[in-house]
């Protein structure tokens, strides 16, 4: 670790301990006061856009937040993480982007009985992870990647196009946790270090591609792994986002931890605003 770098995080770790007191109060408040599952009305925008005669709807929170930060719902199956960030806009900065299709993880449509197309949301940002996903459900044809293709553009080039840090949100189930990234795993070739603190559930963690993110989090105790710069092309959003040089961090957890994925979204809000003060 350079002079710098070094400098960089102790300055941040330092601010919030010192800070953390007086924030103290709030963040209790928040964590634990049986009104953030009653969010506020924020402004919502809702766009559809139209595949192969599917509806794909985005409902996103603050529209107009000029910001930067973008948070990031790719899966209809996760609830948790949604209303856990809902809790967040109560109080703090951001646009939140929720993807709805019928409530299920995976997109997909009948345009015959014999020809239809499937596929994940979060693994169509290169074209490999585009033929992947659609390989994987038996749909793939020509035609088919070019529409999911045509569809991924509008995601990362009209949706995206004003994020300066992109935050997911996800929630998972008991088959997948931070355990799959260790040495020997199914994962562990997209992962350059890990923290692992067991005493913290091992499917609550931050993945992020910033080696100054990756410290904080490590230094306060979580769960984190820092993505390798050659991740494998899964076409997924942090894959993306590594080659455009766009500061990612995914935030988590199992579905149902609610309290912990709030946890964790102050956390990121805390560091945030640490941020923003060193670059005033």
């Amino acid at each position: 670790m350079s002079f710098y770098s070094f400098v960089s995080i102790f300055v941040i770790v330092l601010i919030r301990t010192v800070t953390l007191s007086a924030q103290l109060d709030m963040y209790n408040t928040l964590l634990f006061s049986p009104e953030i599952i009653s969010p506020k009305a924020v402004s919502y925008l809702e766009k559809t856009y139209n595949l192969s005669g599917e509806n794909i709807r985005f409902l996103i929170r603050n529209p107009d937040d000029e910001t930067g930060i973008v948070y990031f719902n790719l899966h209809d199956n996760e609830n948790t993480c949604v209303l856990a960030t809902d809790c967040i806009l109560n109080h703090f900065r951001g646009k939140f982007i929720e993807l709805k299709f019928k409530g299920d993880r995976w997109i997909g449509g009948f345009m015959t009985p014999i020809y239809h197309f499937w596929f994940d949301p979060n693994r169509i940002y290169s074209d490999f992870g585009i033929f992947k996903t659609l390989k994987s459900y038996r749909s793939f044809t020509a035609e088919n990647k070019k529409k999911v293709r045509i569809f991924s553009e509008y995601v990362t080039d009209s949706l995206l196009k004003d994020a300066e840090i992109v935050i997911a949100v996800h929630n998972n189930m008991k088959g997948y946790s931070l355990e799959q990234y260790l040495p020997d795993s199914i994962f562990a070739k997209s992962a350059a270090q890990i923290h692992y603190n067991k005493e913290r559930s091992p499917h609550d963690f931050y993945f992020v591609n910033e080696p100054a993110h990756f410290r904080y989090f490590k230094h306060l105790g979580y769960n984190v792994i820092l993505q390798s710069k050659d991740p494998e092309d899964d076409g997924s959003l942090s894959v993306y986002c590594a080659k455009k040089k766009i500061p990612y961090i995914n935030i988590e957890a199992l579905e149902g931890h609610f309290e912990e994925q709030h946890e964790m979204l102050l956390e990121l809000q805390l560091f945030l605003m640490h941020i923003l003060k060193l670059q005033e």
